[in-house]
């Protein structure tokens, strides 16, 4: 059974990323990986990523985590095998949140990420639609950005979102603005409100 409903594969998941980390992930996350490789999940907003080249390509992560998906709004979301929990390093909002609770089932876990209401109210991607609608859905090393960074005042609005080379936004984030864990558990996660 398929873990997520739509997905459009750009590649197989490399023999590589098992090797390395199939240990760190156990047999779930593996199985997503080999049935579904690296490509987008339903309208494109999270996409499963090849760990080894997006660590080679210097995006943000957690030393400590996997990284499984990258988001159209230059989130990274890493599996912690210390504690079995998804975290969502937020660089926009200069937050990480835990998005999942320790102990829940990894299938049931990676078909949530699969759910548009779950991606809205966890993930807060509602931004993403809109700016979709003008701009395309971003490649597989892009996503949007907030034109001025939020951590610079700029306003949180779907219109203020550009598209452009993922790493570099997350670079230029955590340059202005260390994340702090904001989350721990995903009923905490308010959705960010316009202004």
């Amino acid at each position: 059974m398929p873990f997520f409903d739509t997905f459009q594969t750009v590649a197989p998941m490399p023999q590589a990323v098992f090797d390395r980390y199939g240990d760190q992930v156990g047999p779930e996350i593996s199985a997503m990986w080999r049935e579904h490789g690296v490509g987008f999940v339903d309208d494109g907003f999270l996409k499963v990523i090849d760990p080894i080249w997006f660590e080679d390509e210097g995006f943000v992560f957690l030393r400590s985590g996997v990284p499984i998906f990258l988001t159209a709004l230059c989130d990274t979301i890493m599996y912690i095998p210390e504690t079995g929990t998804f975290t969502a390093m937020k660089l926009r909002f200069g937050a990480m949140d835990i998005v999942t609770k320790p102990g829940e089932p990894l299938t049931e876990v990676l078909r949530r990420f699969g759910d548009r209401g779950y991606r809205e109210q966890v993930l807060e991607s509602r931004h993403f639609t809109q700016a979709a609608a003008v701009h395309g859905v971003p490649v597989l090393d892009e996503g949007f950005n907030y034109v001025p960074m939020l951590a610079l005042g700029g306003p949180h609005r779907a219109a203020n979102l550009n598209r452009g080379h993922a790493a570099v936004s997350q670079s230029l984030l955590l340059q202005v603005d260390t994340p702090e864990l904001r989350a721990y558990s995903p009923s905490m996660v308010e959705p960010r409100p316009d202004n």
